[in-house]
Protein backbone atom coordinates (compact mmCIF):
# COMPACT_ATOMS: atom_id res chain seq x y z
CA UNK A 1 0.00 0.00 0.00
CA UNK A 2 1.29 3.55 -0.69
CA UNK A 3 1.51 5.98 1.91
CA UNK A 4 0.86 9.46 1.17
CA UNK A 5 0.65 11.94 3.78
CA UNK A 6 0.96 15.66 4.06
CA UNK A 7 2.14 18.29 6.69
CA UNK A 8 2.39 21.64 6.35
CA UNK A 9 4.33 24.94 7.83
CA UNK A 10 3.03 29.22 7.98
CA UNK A 11 6.11 31.17 8.83
CA UNK A 12 5.06 34.29 10.75
CA UNK A 13 2.48 37.18 9.47
CA UNK A 14 3.62 40.22 7.56
CA UNK A 15 0.61 41.56 6.77
CA UNK A 16 0.74 44.66 9.69
CA UNK A 17 3.73 46.01 8.22
CA UNK A 18 2.68 45.26 4.54
CA UNK A 19 -0.49 46.86 4.37
CA UNK A 20 0.15 50.05 3.95
CA UNK A 21 1.99 48.91 0.31
CA UNK A 22 -1.15 46.70 -0.16
CA UNK A 23 -3.64 49.24 -0.23
CA UNK A 24 -1.46 51.09 -2.21
CA UNK A 25 -1.71 48.28 -4.99
CA UNK A 26 -5.11 47.54 -5.08
CA UNK A 27 -6.16 50.58 -3.87
CA UNK A 28 -8.12 48.74 -1.15
CA UNK A 29 -7.43 46.58 1.33
CA UNK A 30 -7.32 42.33 1.49
CA UNK A 31 -10.67 40.48 1.00
CA UNK A 32 -11.73 39.42 4.44
CA UNK A 33 -10.18 35.59 3.51
CA UNK A 34 -7.23 37.04 2.34
CA UNK A 35 -6.84 38.96 5.74
CA UNK A 36 -7.74 36.18 7.88
CA UNK A 37 -5.08 33.79 6.27
CA UNK A 38 -2.33 35.94 6.14
CA UNK A 39 -3.43 37.85 9.29
CA UNK A 40 -2.82 34.39 10.83
CA UNK A 41 1.20 33.64 8.89
CA UNK A 42 3.08 34.57 5.85
CA UNK A 43 2.00 32.22 3.58
CA UNK A 44 2.07 28.54 3.58
CA UNK A 45 4.12 25.49 3.11
CA UNK A 46 2.88 22.29 2.02
CA UNK A 47 5.04 19.31 2.15
CA UNK A 48 3.96 15.69 0.50
CA UNK A 49 5.52 12.42 1.74
CA UNK A 50 5.13 9.34 -0.73
CA UNK A 51 6.29 6.32 1.39
CA UNK A 52 8.49 8.30 3.76
CA UNK A 53 9.90 10.25 0.90
CA UNK A 54 8.80 14.22 -0.23
CA UNK A 55 7.94 14.68 -3.19
CA UNK A 56 9.02 17.97 -5.11
CA UNK A 57 5.78 17.54 -7.74
CA UNK A 58 3.35 17.98 -5.34
CA UNK A 59 5.08 20.01 -2.29
CA UNK A 60 4.10 23.78 -2.90
CA UNK A 61 3.48 26.98 -1.14
CA UNK A 62 0.23 29.65 -0.94
CA UNK A 63 3.11 32.77 -1.61
CA UNK A 64 4.19 35.20 1.02
CA UNK A 65 2.39 38.50 0.62
CA UNK A 66 6.20 39.76 -1.12
CA UNK A 67 5.75 36.84 -3.27
CA UNK A 68 1.98 37.13 -3.98
CA UNK A 69 2.40 40.55 -5.30
CA UNK A 70 5.73 40.17 -7.14
CA UNK A 71 7.19 43.22 -4.99
CA UNK A 72 4.21 45.61 -4.77
CA UNK A 73 4.68 46.53 -8.38
CA UNK A 74 1.69 48.69 -9.58
CA UNK A 75 0.11 46.53 -12.73
CA UNK A 76 -0.78 47.86 -15.19
CA UNK A 77 -4.44 47.68 -17.57
CA UNK A 78 -5.31 48.39 -20.74
CA UNK A 79 -8.67 50.44 -22.01
CA UNK A 80 -8.90 48.84 -25.52
CA UNK A 81 -7.13 46.38 -28.11
CA UNK A 82 -5.25 49.45 -29.89
CA UNK A 83 -4.05 50.48 -26.39
CA UNK A 84 -2.88 47.40 -25.30
CA UNK A 85 1.37 47.58 -24.61
CA UNK A 86 2.08 46.14 -21.80
CA UNK A 87 5.44 46.81 -19.83
CA UNK A 88 8.47 44.66 -18.52
CA UNK A 89 7.85 46.40 -15.53
CA UNK A 90 4.75 45.46 -14.56
CA UNK A 91 4.52 42.02 -12.16
CA UNK A 92 4.97 38.55 -12.97
CA UNK A 93 5.85 39.94 -16.86
CA UNK A 94 6.68 36.91 -18.65
CA UNK A 95 5.91 34.27 -16.01
CA UNK A 96 2.13 34.55 -15.12
CA UNK A 97 1.56 36.24 -17.93
CA UNK A 98 3.22 36.61 -21.60
CA UNK A 99 3.75 39.90 -23.52
CA UNK A 100 3.11 37.67 -26.60
CA UNK A 101 -0.22 36.43 -25.72
CA UNK A 102 -2.81 37.16 -29.06
CA UNK A 103 -4.88 40.19 -27.70
CA UNK A 104 -7.12 40.96 -30.63
CA UNK A 105 -10.02 41.40 -29.60
CA UNK A 106 -12.24 42.83 -26.50
CA UNK A 107 -12.83 38.77 -24.88
CA UNK A 108 -8.88 38.93 -25.06
CA UNK A 109 -7.99 42.01 -23.59
CA UNK A 110 -10.34 40.95 -20.90
CA UNK A 111 -8.62 38.06 -19.98
CA UNK A 112 -4.94 39.88 -20.64
CA UNK A 113 -6.27 42.96 -18.12
CA UNK A 114 -7.02 40.31 -15.54
CA UNK A 115 -3.59 38.14 -15.91
CA UNK A 116 -1.87 41.73 -15.72
CA UNK A 117 -3.50 42.50 -12.33
CA UNK A 118 -3.78 39.04 -10.72
CA UNK A 119 -1.70 38.21 -7.89
CA UNK A 120 -0.17 34.68 -7.10
CA UNK A 121 -1.55 32.04 -4.86
CA UNK A 122 0.44 28.65 -5.88
CA UNK A 123 3.18 27.95 -8.56
CA UNK A 124 2.55 24.29 -9.77
CA UNK A 125 6.11 22.44 -9.07
CA UNK A 126 7.60 22.18 -12.44
CA UNK A 127 4.68 22.81 -14.86
CA UNK A 128 3.86 26.32 -16.95
CA UNK A 129 0.62 26.12 -14.13
CA UNK A 130 -0.16 29.39 -11.57
CA UNK A 131 -3.03 29.82 -9.66
CA UNK A 132 -3.61 33.59 -9.12
CA UNK A 133 -6.18 35.69 -7.48
CA UNK A 134 -8.05 38.72 -8.99
CA UNK A 135 -8.69 41.51 -6.49
CA UNK A 136 -10.97 43.68 -9.18
CA UNK A 137 -13.26 40.43 -10.87
CA UNK A 138 -16.20 41.76 -12.50
CA UNK A 139 -18.37 40.04 -9.40
CA UNK A 140 -17.65 39.65 -6.37
CA UNK A 141 -14.32 40.53 -3.96
CA UNK A 142 -12.42 38.35 -5.27
CA UNK A 143 -11.99 35.41 -8.27
CA UNK A 144 -9.26 32.52 -7.78
CA UNK A 145 -8.14 31.30 -11.20
CA UNK A 146 -6.33 28.51 -13.08
CA UNK A 147 -3.42 30.01 -15.65
CA UNK A 148 -1.98 27.87 -18.28
CA UNK A 149 1.27 28.86 -20.24
CA UNK A 150 1.23 32.30 -19.44
CA UNK A 151 -2.01 33.15 -21.69
CA UNK A 152 -4.77 30.36 -20.86
CA UNK A 153 -7.08 31.68 -17.73
CA UNK A 154 -10.09 29.88 -16.36
CA UNK A 155 -12.05 30.94 -13.01
CA UNK A 156 -11.68 28.40 -9.93
CA UNK A 157 -15.03 27.43 -8.33
CA UNK A 158 -13.36 27.85 -5.29
CA UNK A 159 -13.49 30.36 -2.55
CA UNK A 160 -9.97 31.00 -0.51
CA UNK A 161 -10.89 28.78 2.88
CA UNK A 162 -12.64 26.05 0.25
CA UNK A 163 -8.81 26.29 -1.60
CA UNK A 164 -6.63 26.19 1.11
CA UNK A 165 -8.99 23.00 2.41
CA UNK A 166 -7.97 20.85 -0.36
CA UNK A 167 -4.37 22.35 -0.74
CA UNK A 168 -4.09 20.78 3.21
CA UNK A 169 -4.86 17.19 1.74
CA UNK A 170 -3.35 16.98 -1.55
CA UNK A 171 -0.59 20.04 -2.07
CA UNK A 172 -0.09 21.07 -5.61
CA UNK A 173 -1.34 17.61 -7.12
CA UNK A 174 -3.65 18.47 -9.26
CA UNK A 175 -7.45 18.27 -7.63
CA UNK A 176 -8.03 21.66 -8.32
CA UNK A 177 -8.60 20.73 -12.39
CA UNK A 178 -12.07 19.62 -10.33
CA UNK A 179 -13.23 23.20 -9.81
CA UNK A 180 -12.27 24.19 -13.47
CA UNK A 181 -15.85 25.06 -15.86
CA UNK A 182 -17.10 21.92 -17.58
CA UNK A 183 -15.97 20.99 -20.95
CA UNK A 184 -12.44 21.49 -20.57
CA UNK A 185 -10.83 18.30 -20.20
CA UNK A 186 -8.81 18.86 -17.43
CA UNK A 187 -11.94 19.26 -15.79
CA UNK A 188 -13.30 15.96 -16.49
CA UNK A 189 -13.74 13.43 -13.11
CA UNK A 190 -11.33 10.88 -14.29
CA UNK A 191 -8.85 13.17 -15.30
CA UNK A 192 -9.07 14.40 -12.00
CA UNK A 193 -8.72 10.92 -10.71
CA UNK A 194 -5.92 10.08 -12.67
CA UNK A 195 -4.28 13.09 -11.44
CA UNK A 196 -4.76 11.99 -7.77
CA UNK A 197 -4.39 8.07 -8.06
CA UNK A 198 -1.62 7.82 -5.89
CA UNK A 199 -4.13 9.40 -3.29
CA UNK A 200 -6.87 6.75 -3.42
CA UNK A 201 -5.38 4.46 -1.06
CA UNK A 202 -4.48 6.57 2.01
CA UNK A 203 -6.59 9.34 1.40
CA UNK A 204 -9.76 7.41 -0.54
CA UNK A 205 -12.29 9.49 1.95
CA UNK A 206 -10.60 12.75 0.93
CA UNK A 207 -10.67 11.87 -2.85
CA UNK A 208 -14.49 11.23 -2.69
CA UNK A 209 -15.17 14.06 -0.67
CA UNK A 210 -13.52 16.43 -3.05
CA UNK A 211 -14.91 15.13 -6.46
CA UNK A 212 -18.65 15.05 -5.06
CA UNK A 213 -17.86 18.72 -4.00
CA UNK A 214 -17.15 19.68 -7.44
CA UNK A 215 -20.16 17.58 -9.01
CA UNK A 216 -22.51 19.35 -6.28
CA UNK A 217 -21.33 22.85 -7.05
Amino acid sequence: MTIVRTSHTISPSKLEELTPRISEVLGSDLPAHFATFYGEGDGMTVRVEIDGKVTMDWTAEVATLDDAFDGFKPHGQSEDVDGYDPSSEEPFYETIWSPDADVDDEESLTRMNSLRRSKLVMSVPGAPEWIVVDFAPPHGEYQLGWVYEGSELHPLALDLPQFLRWFRVFGAARWYWAFLPRGLSQAEPDAVRRALALFEESASAQLEALLEEAAAR
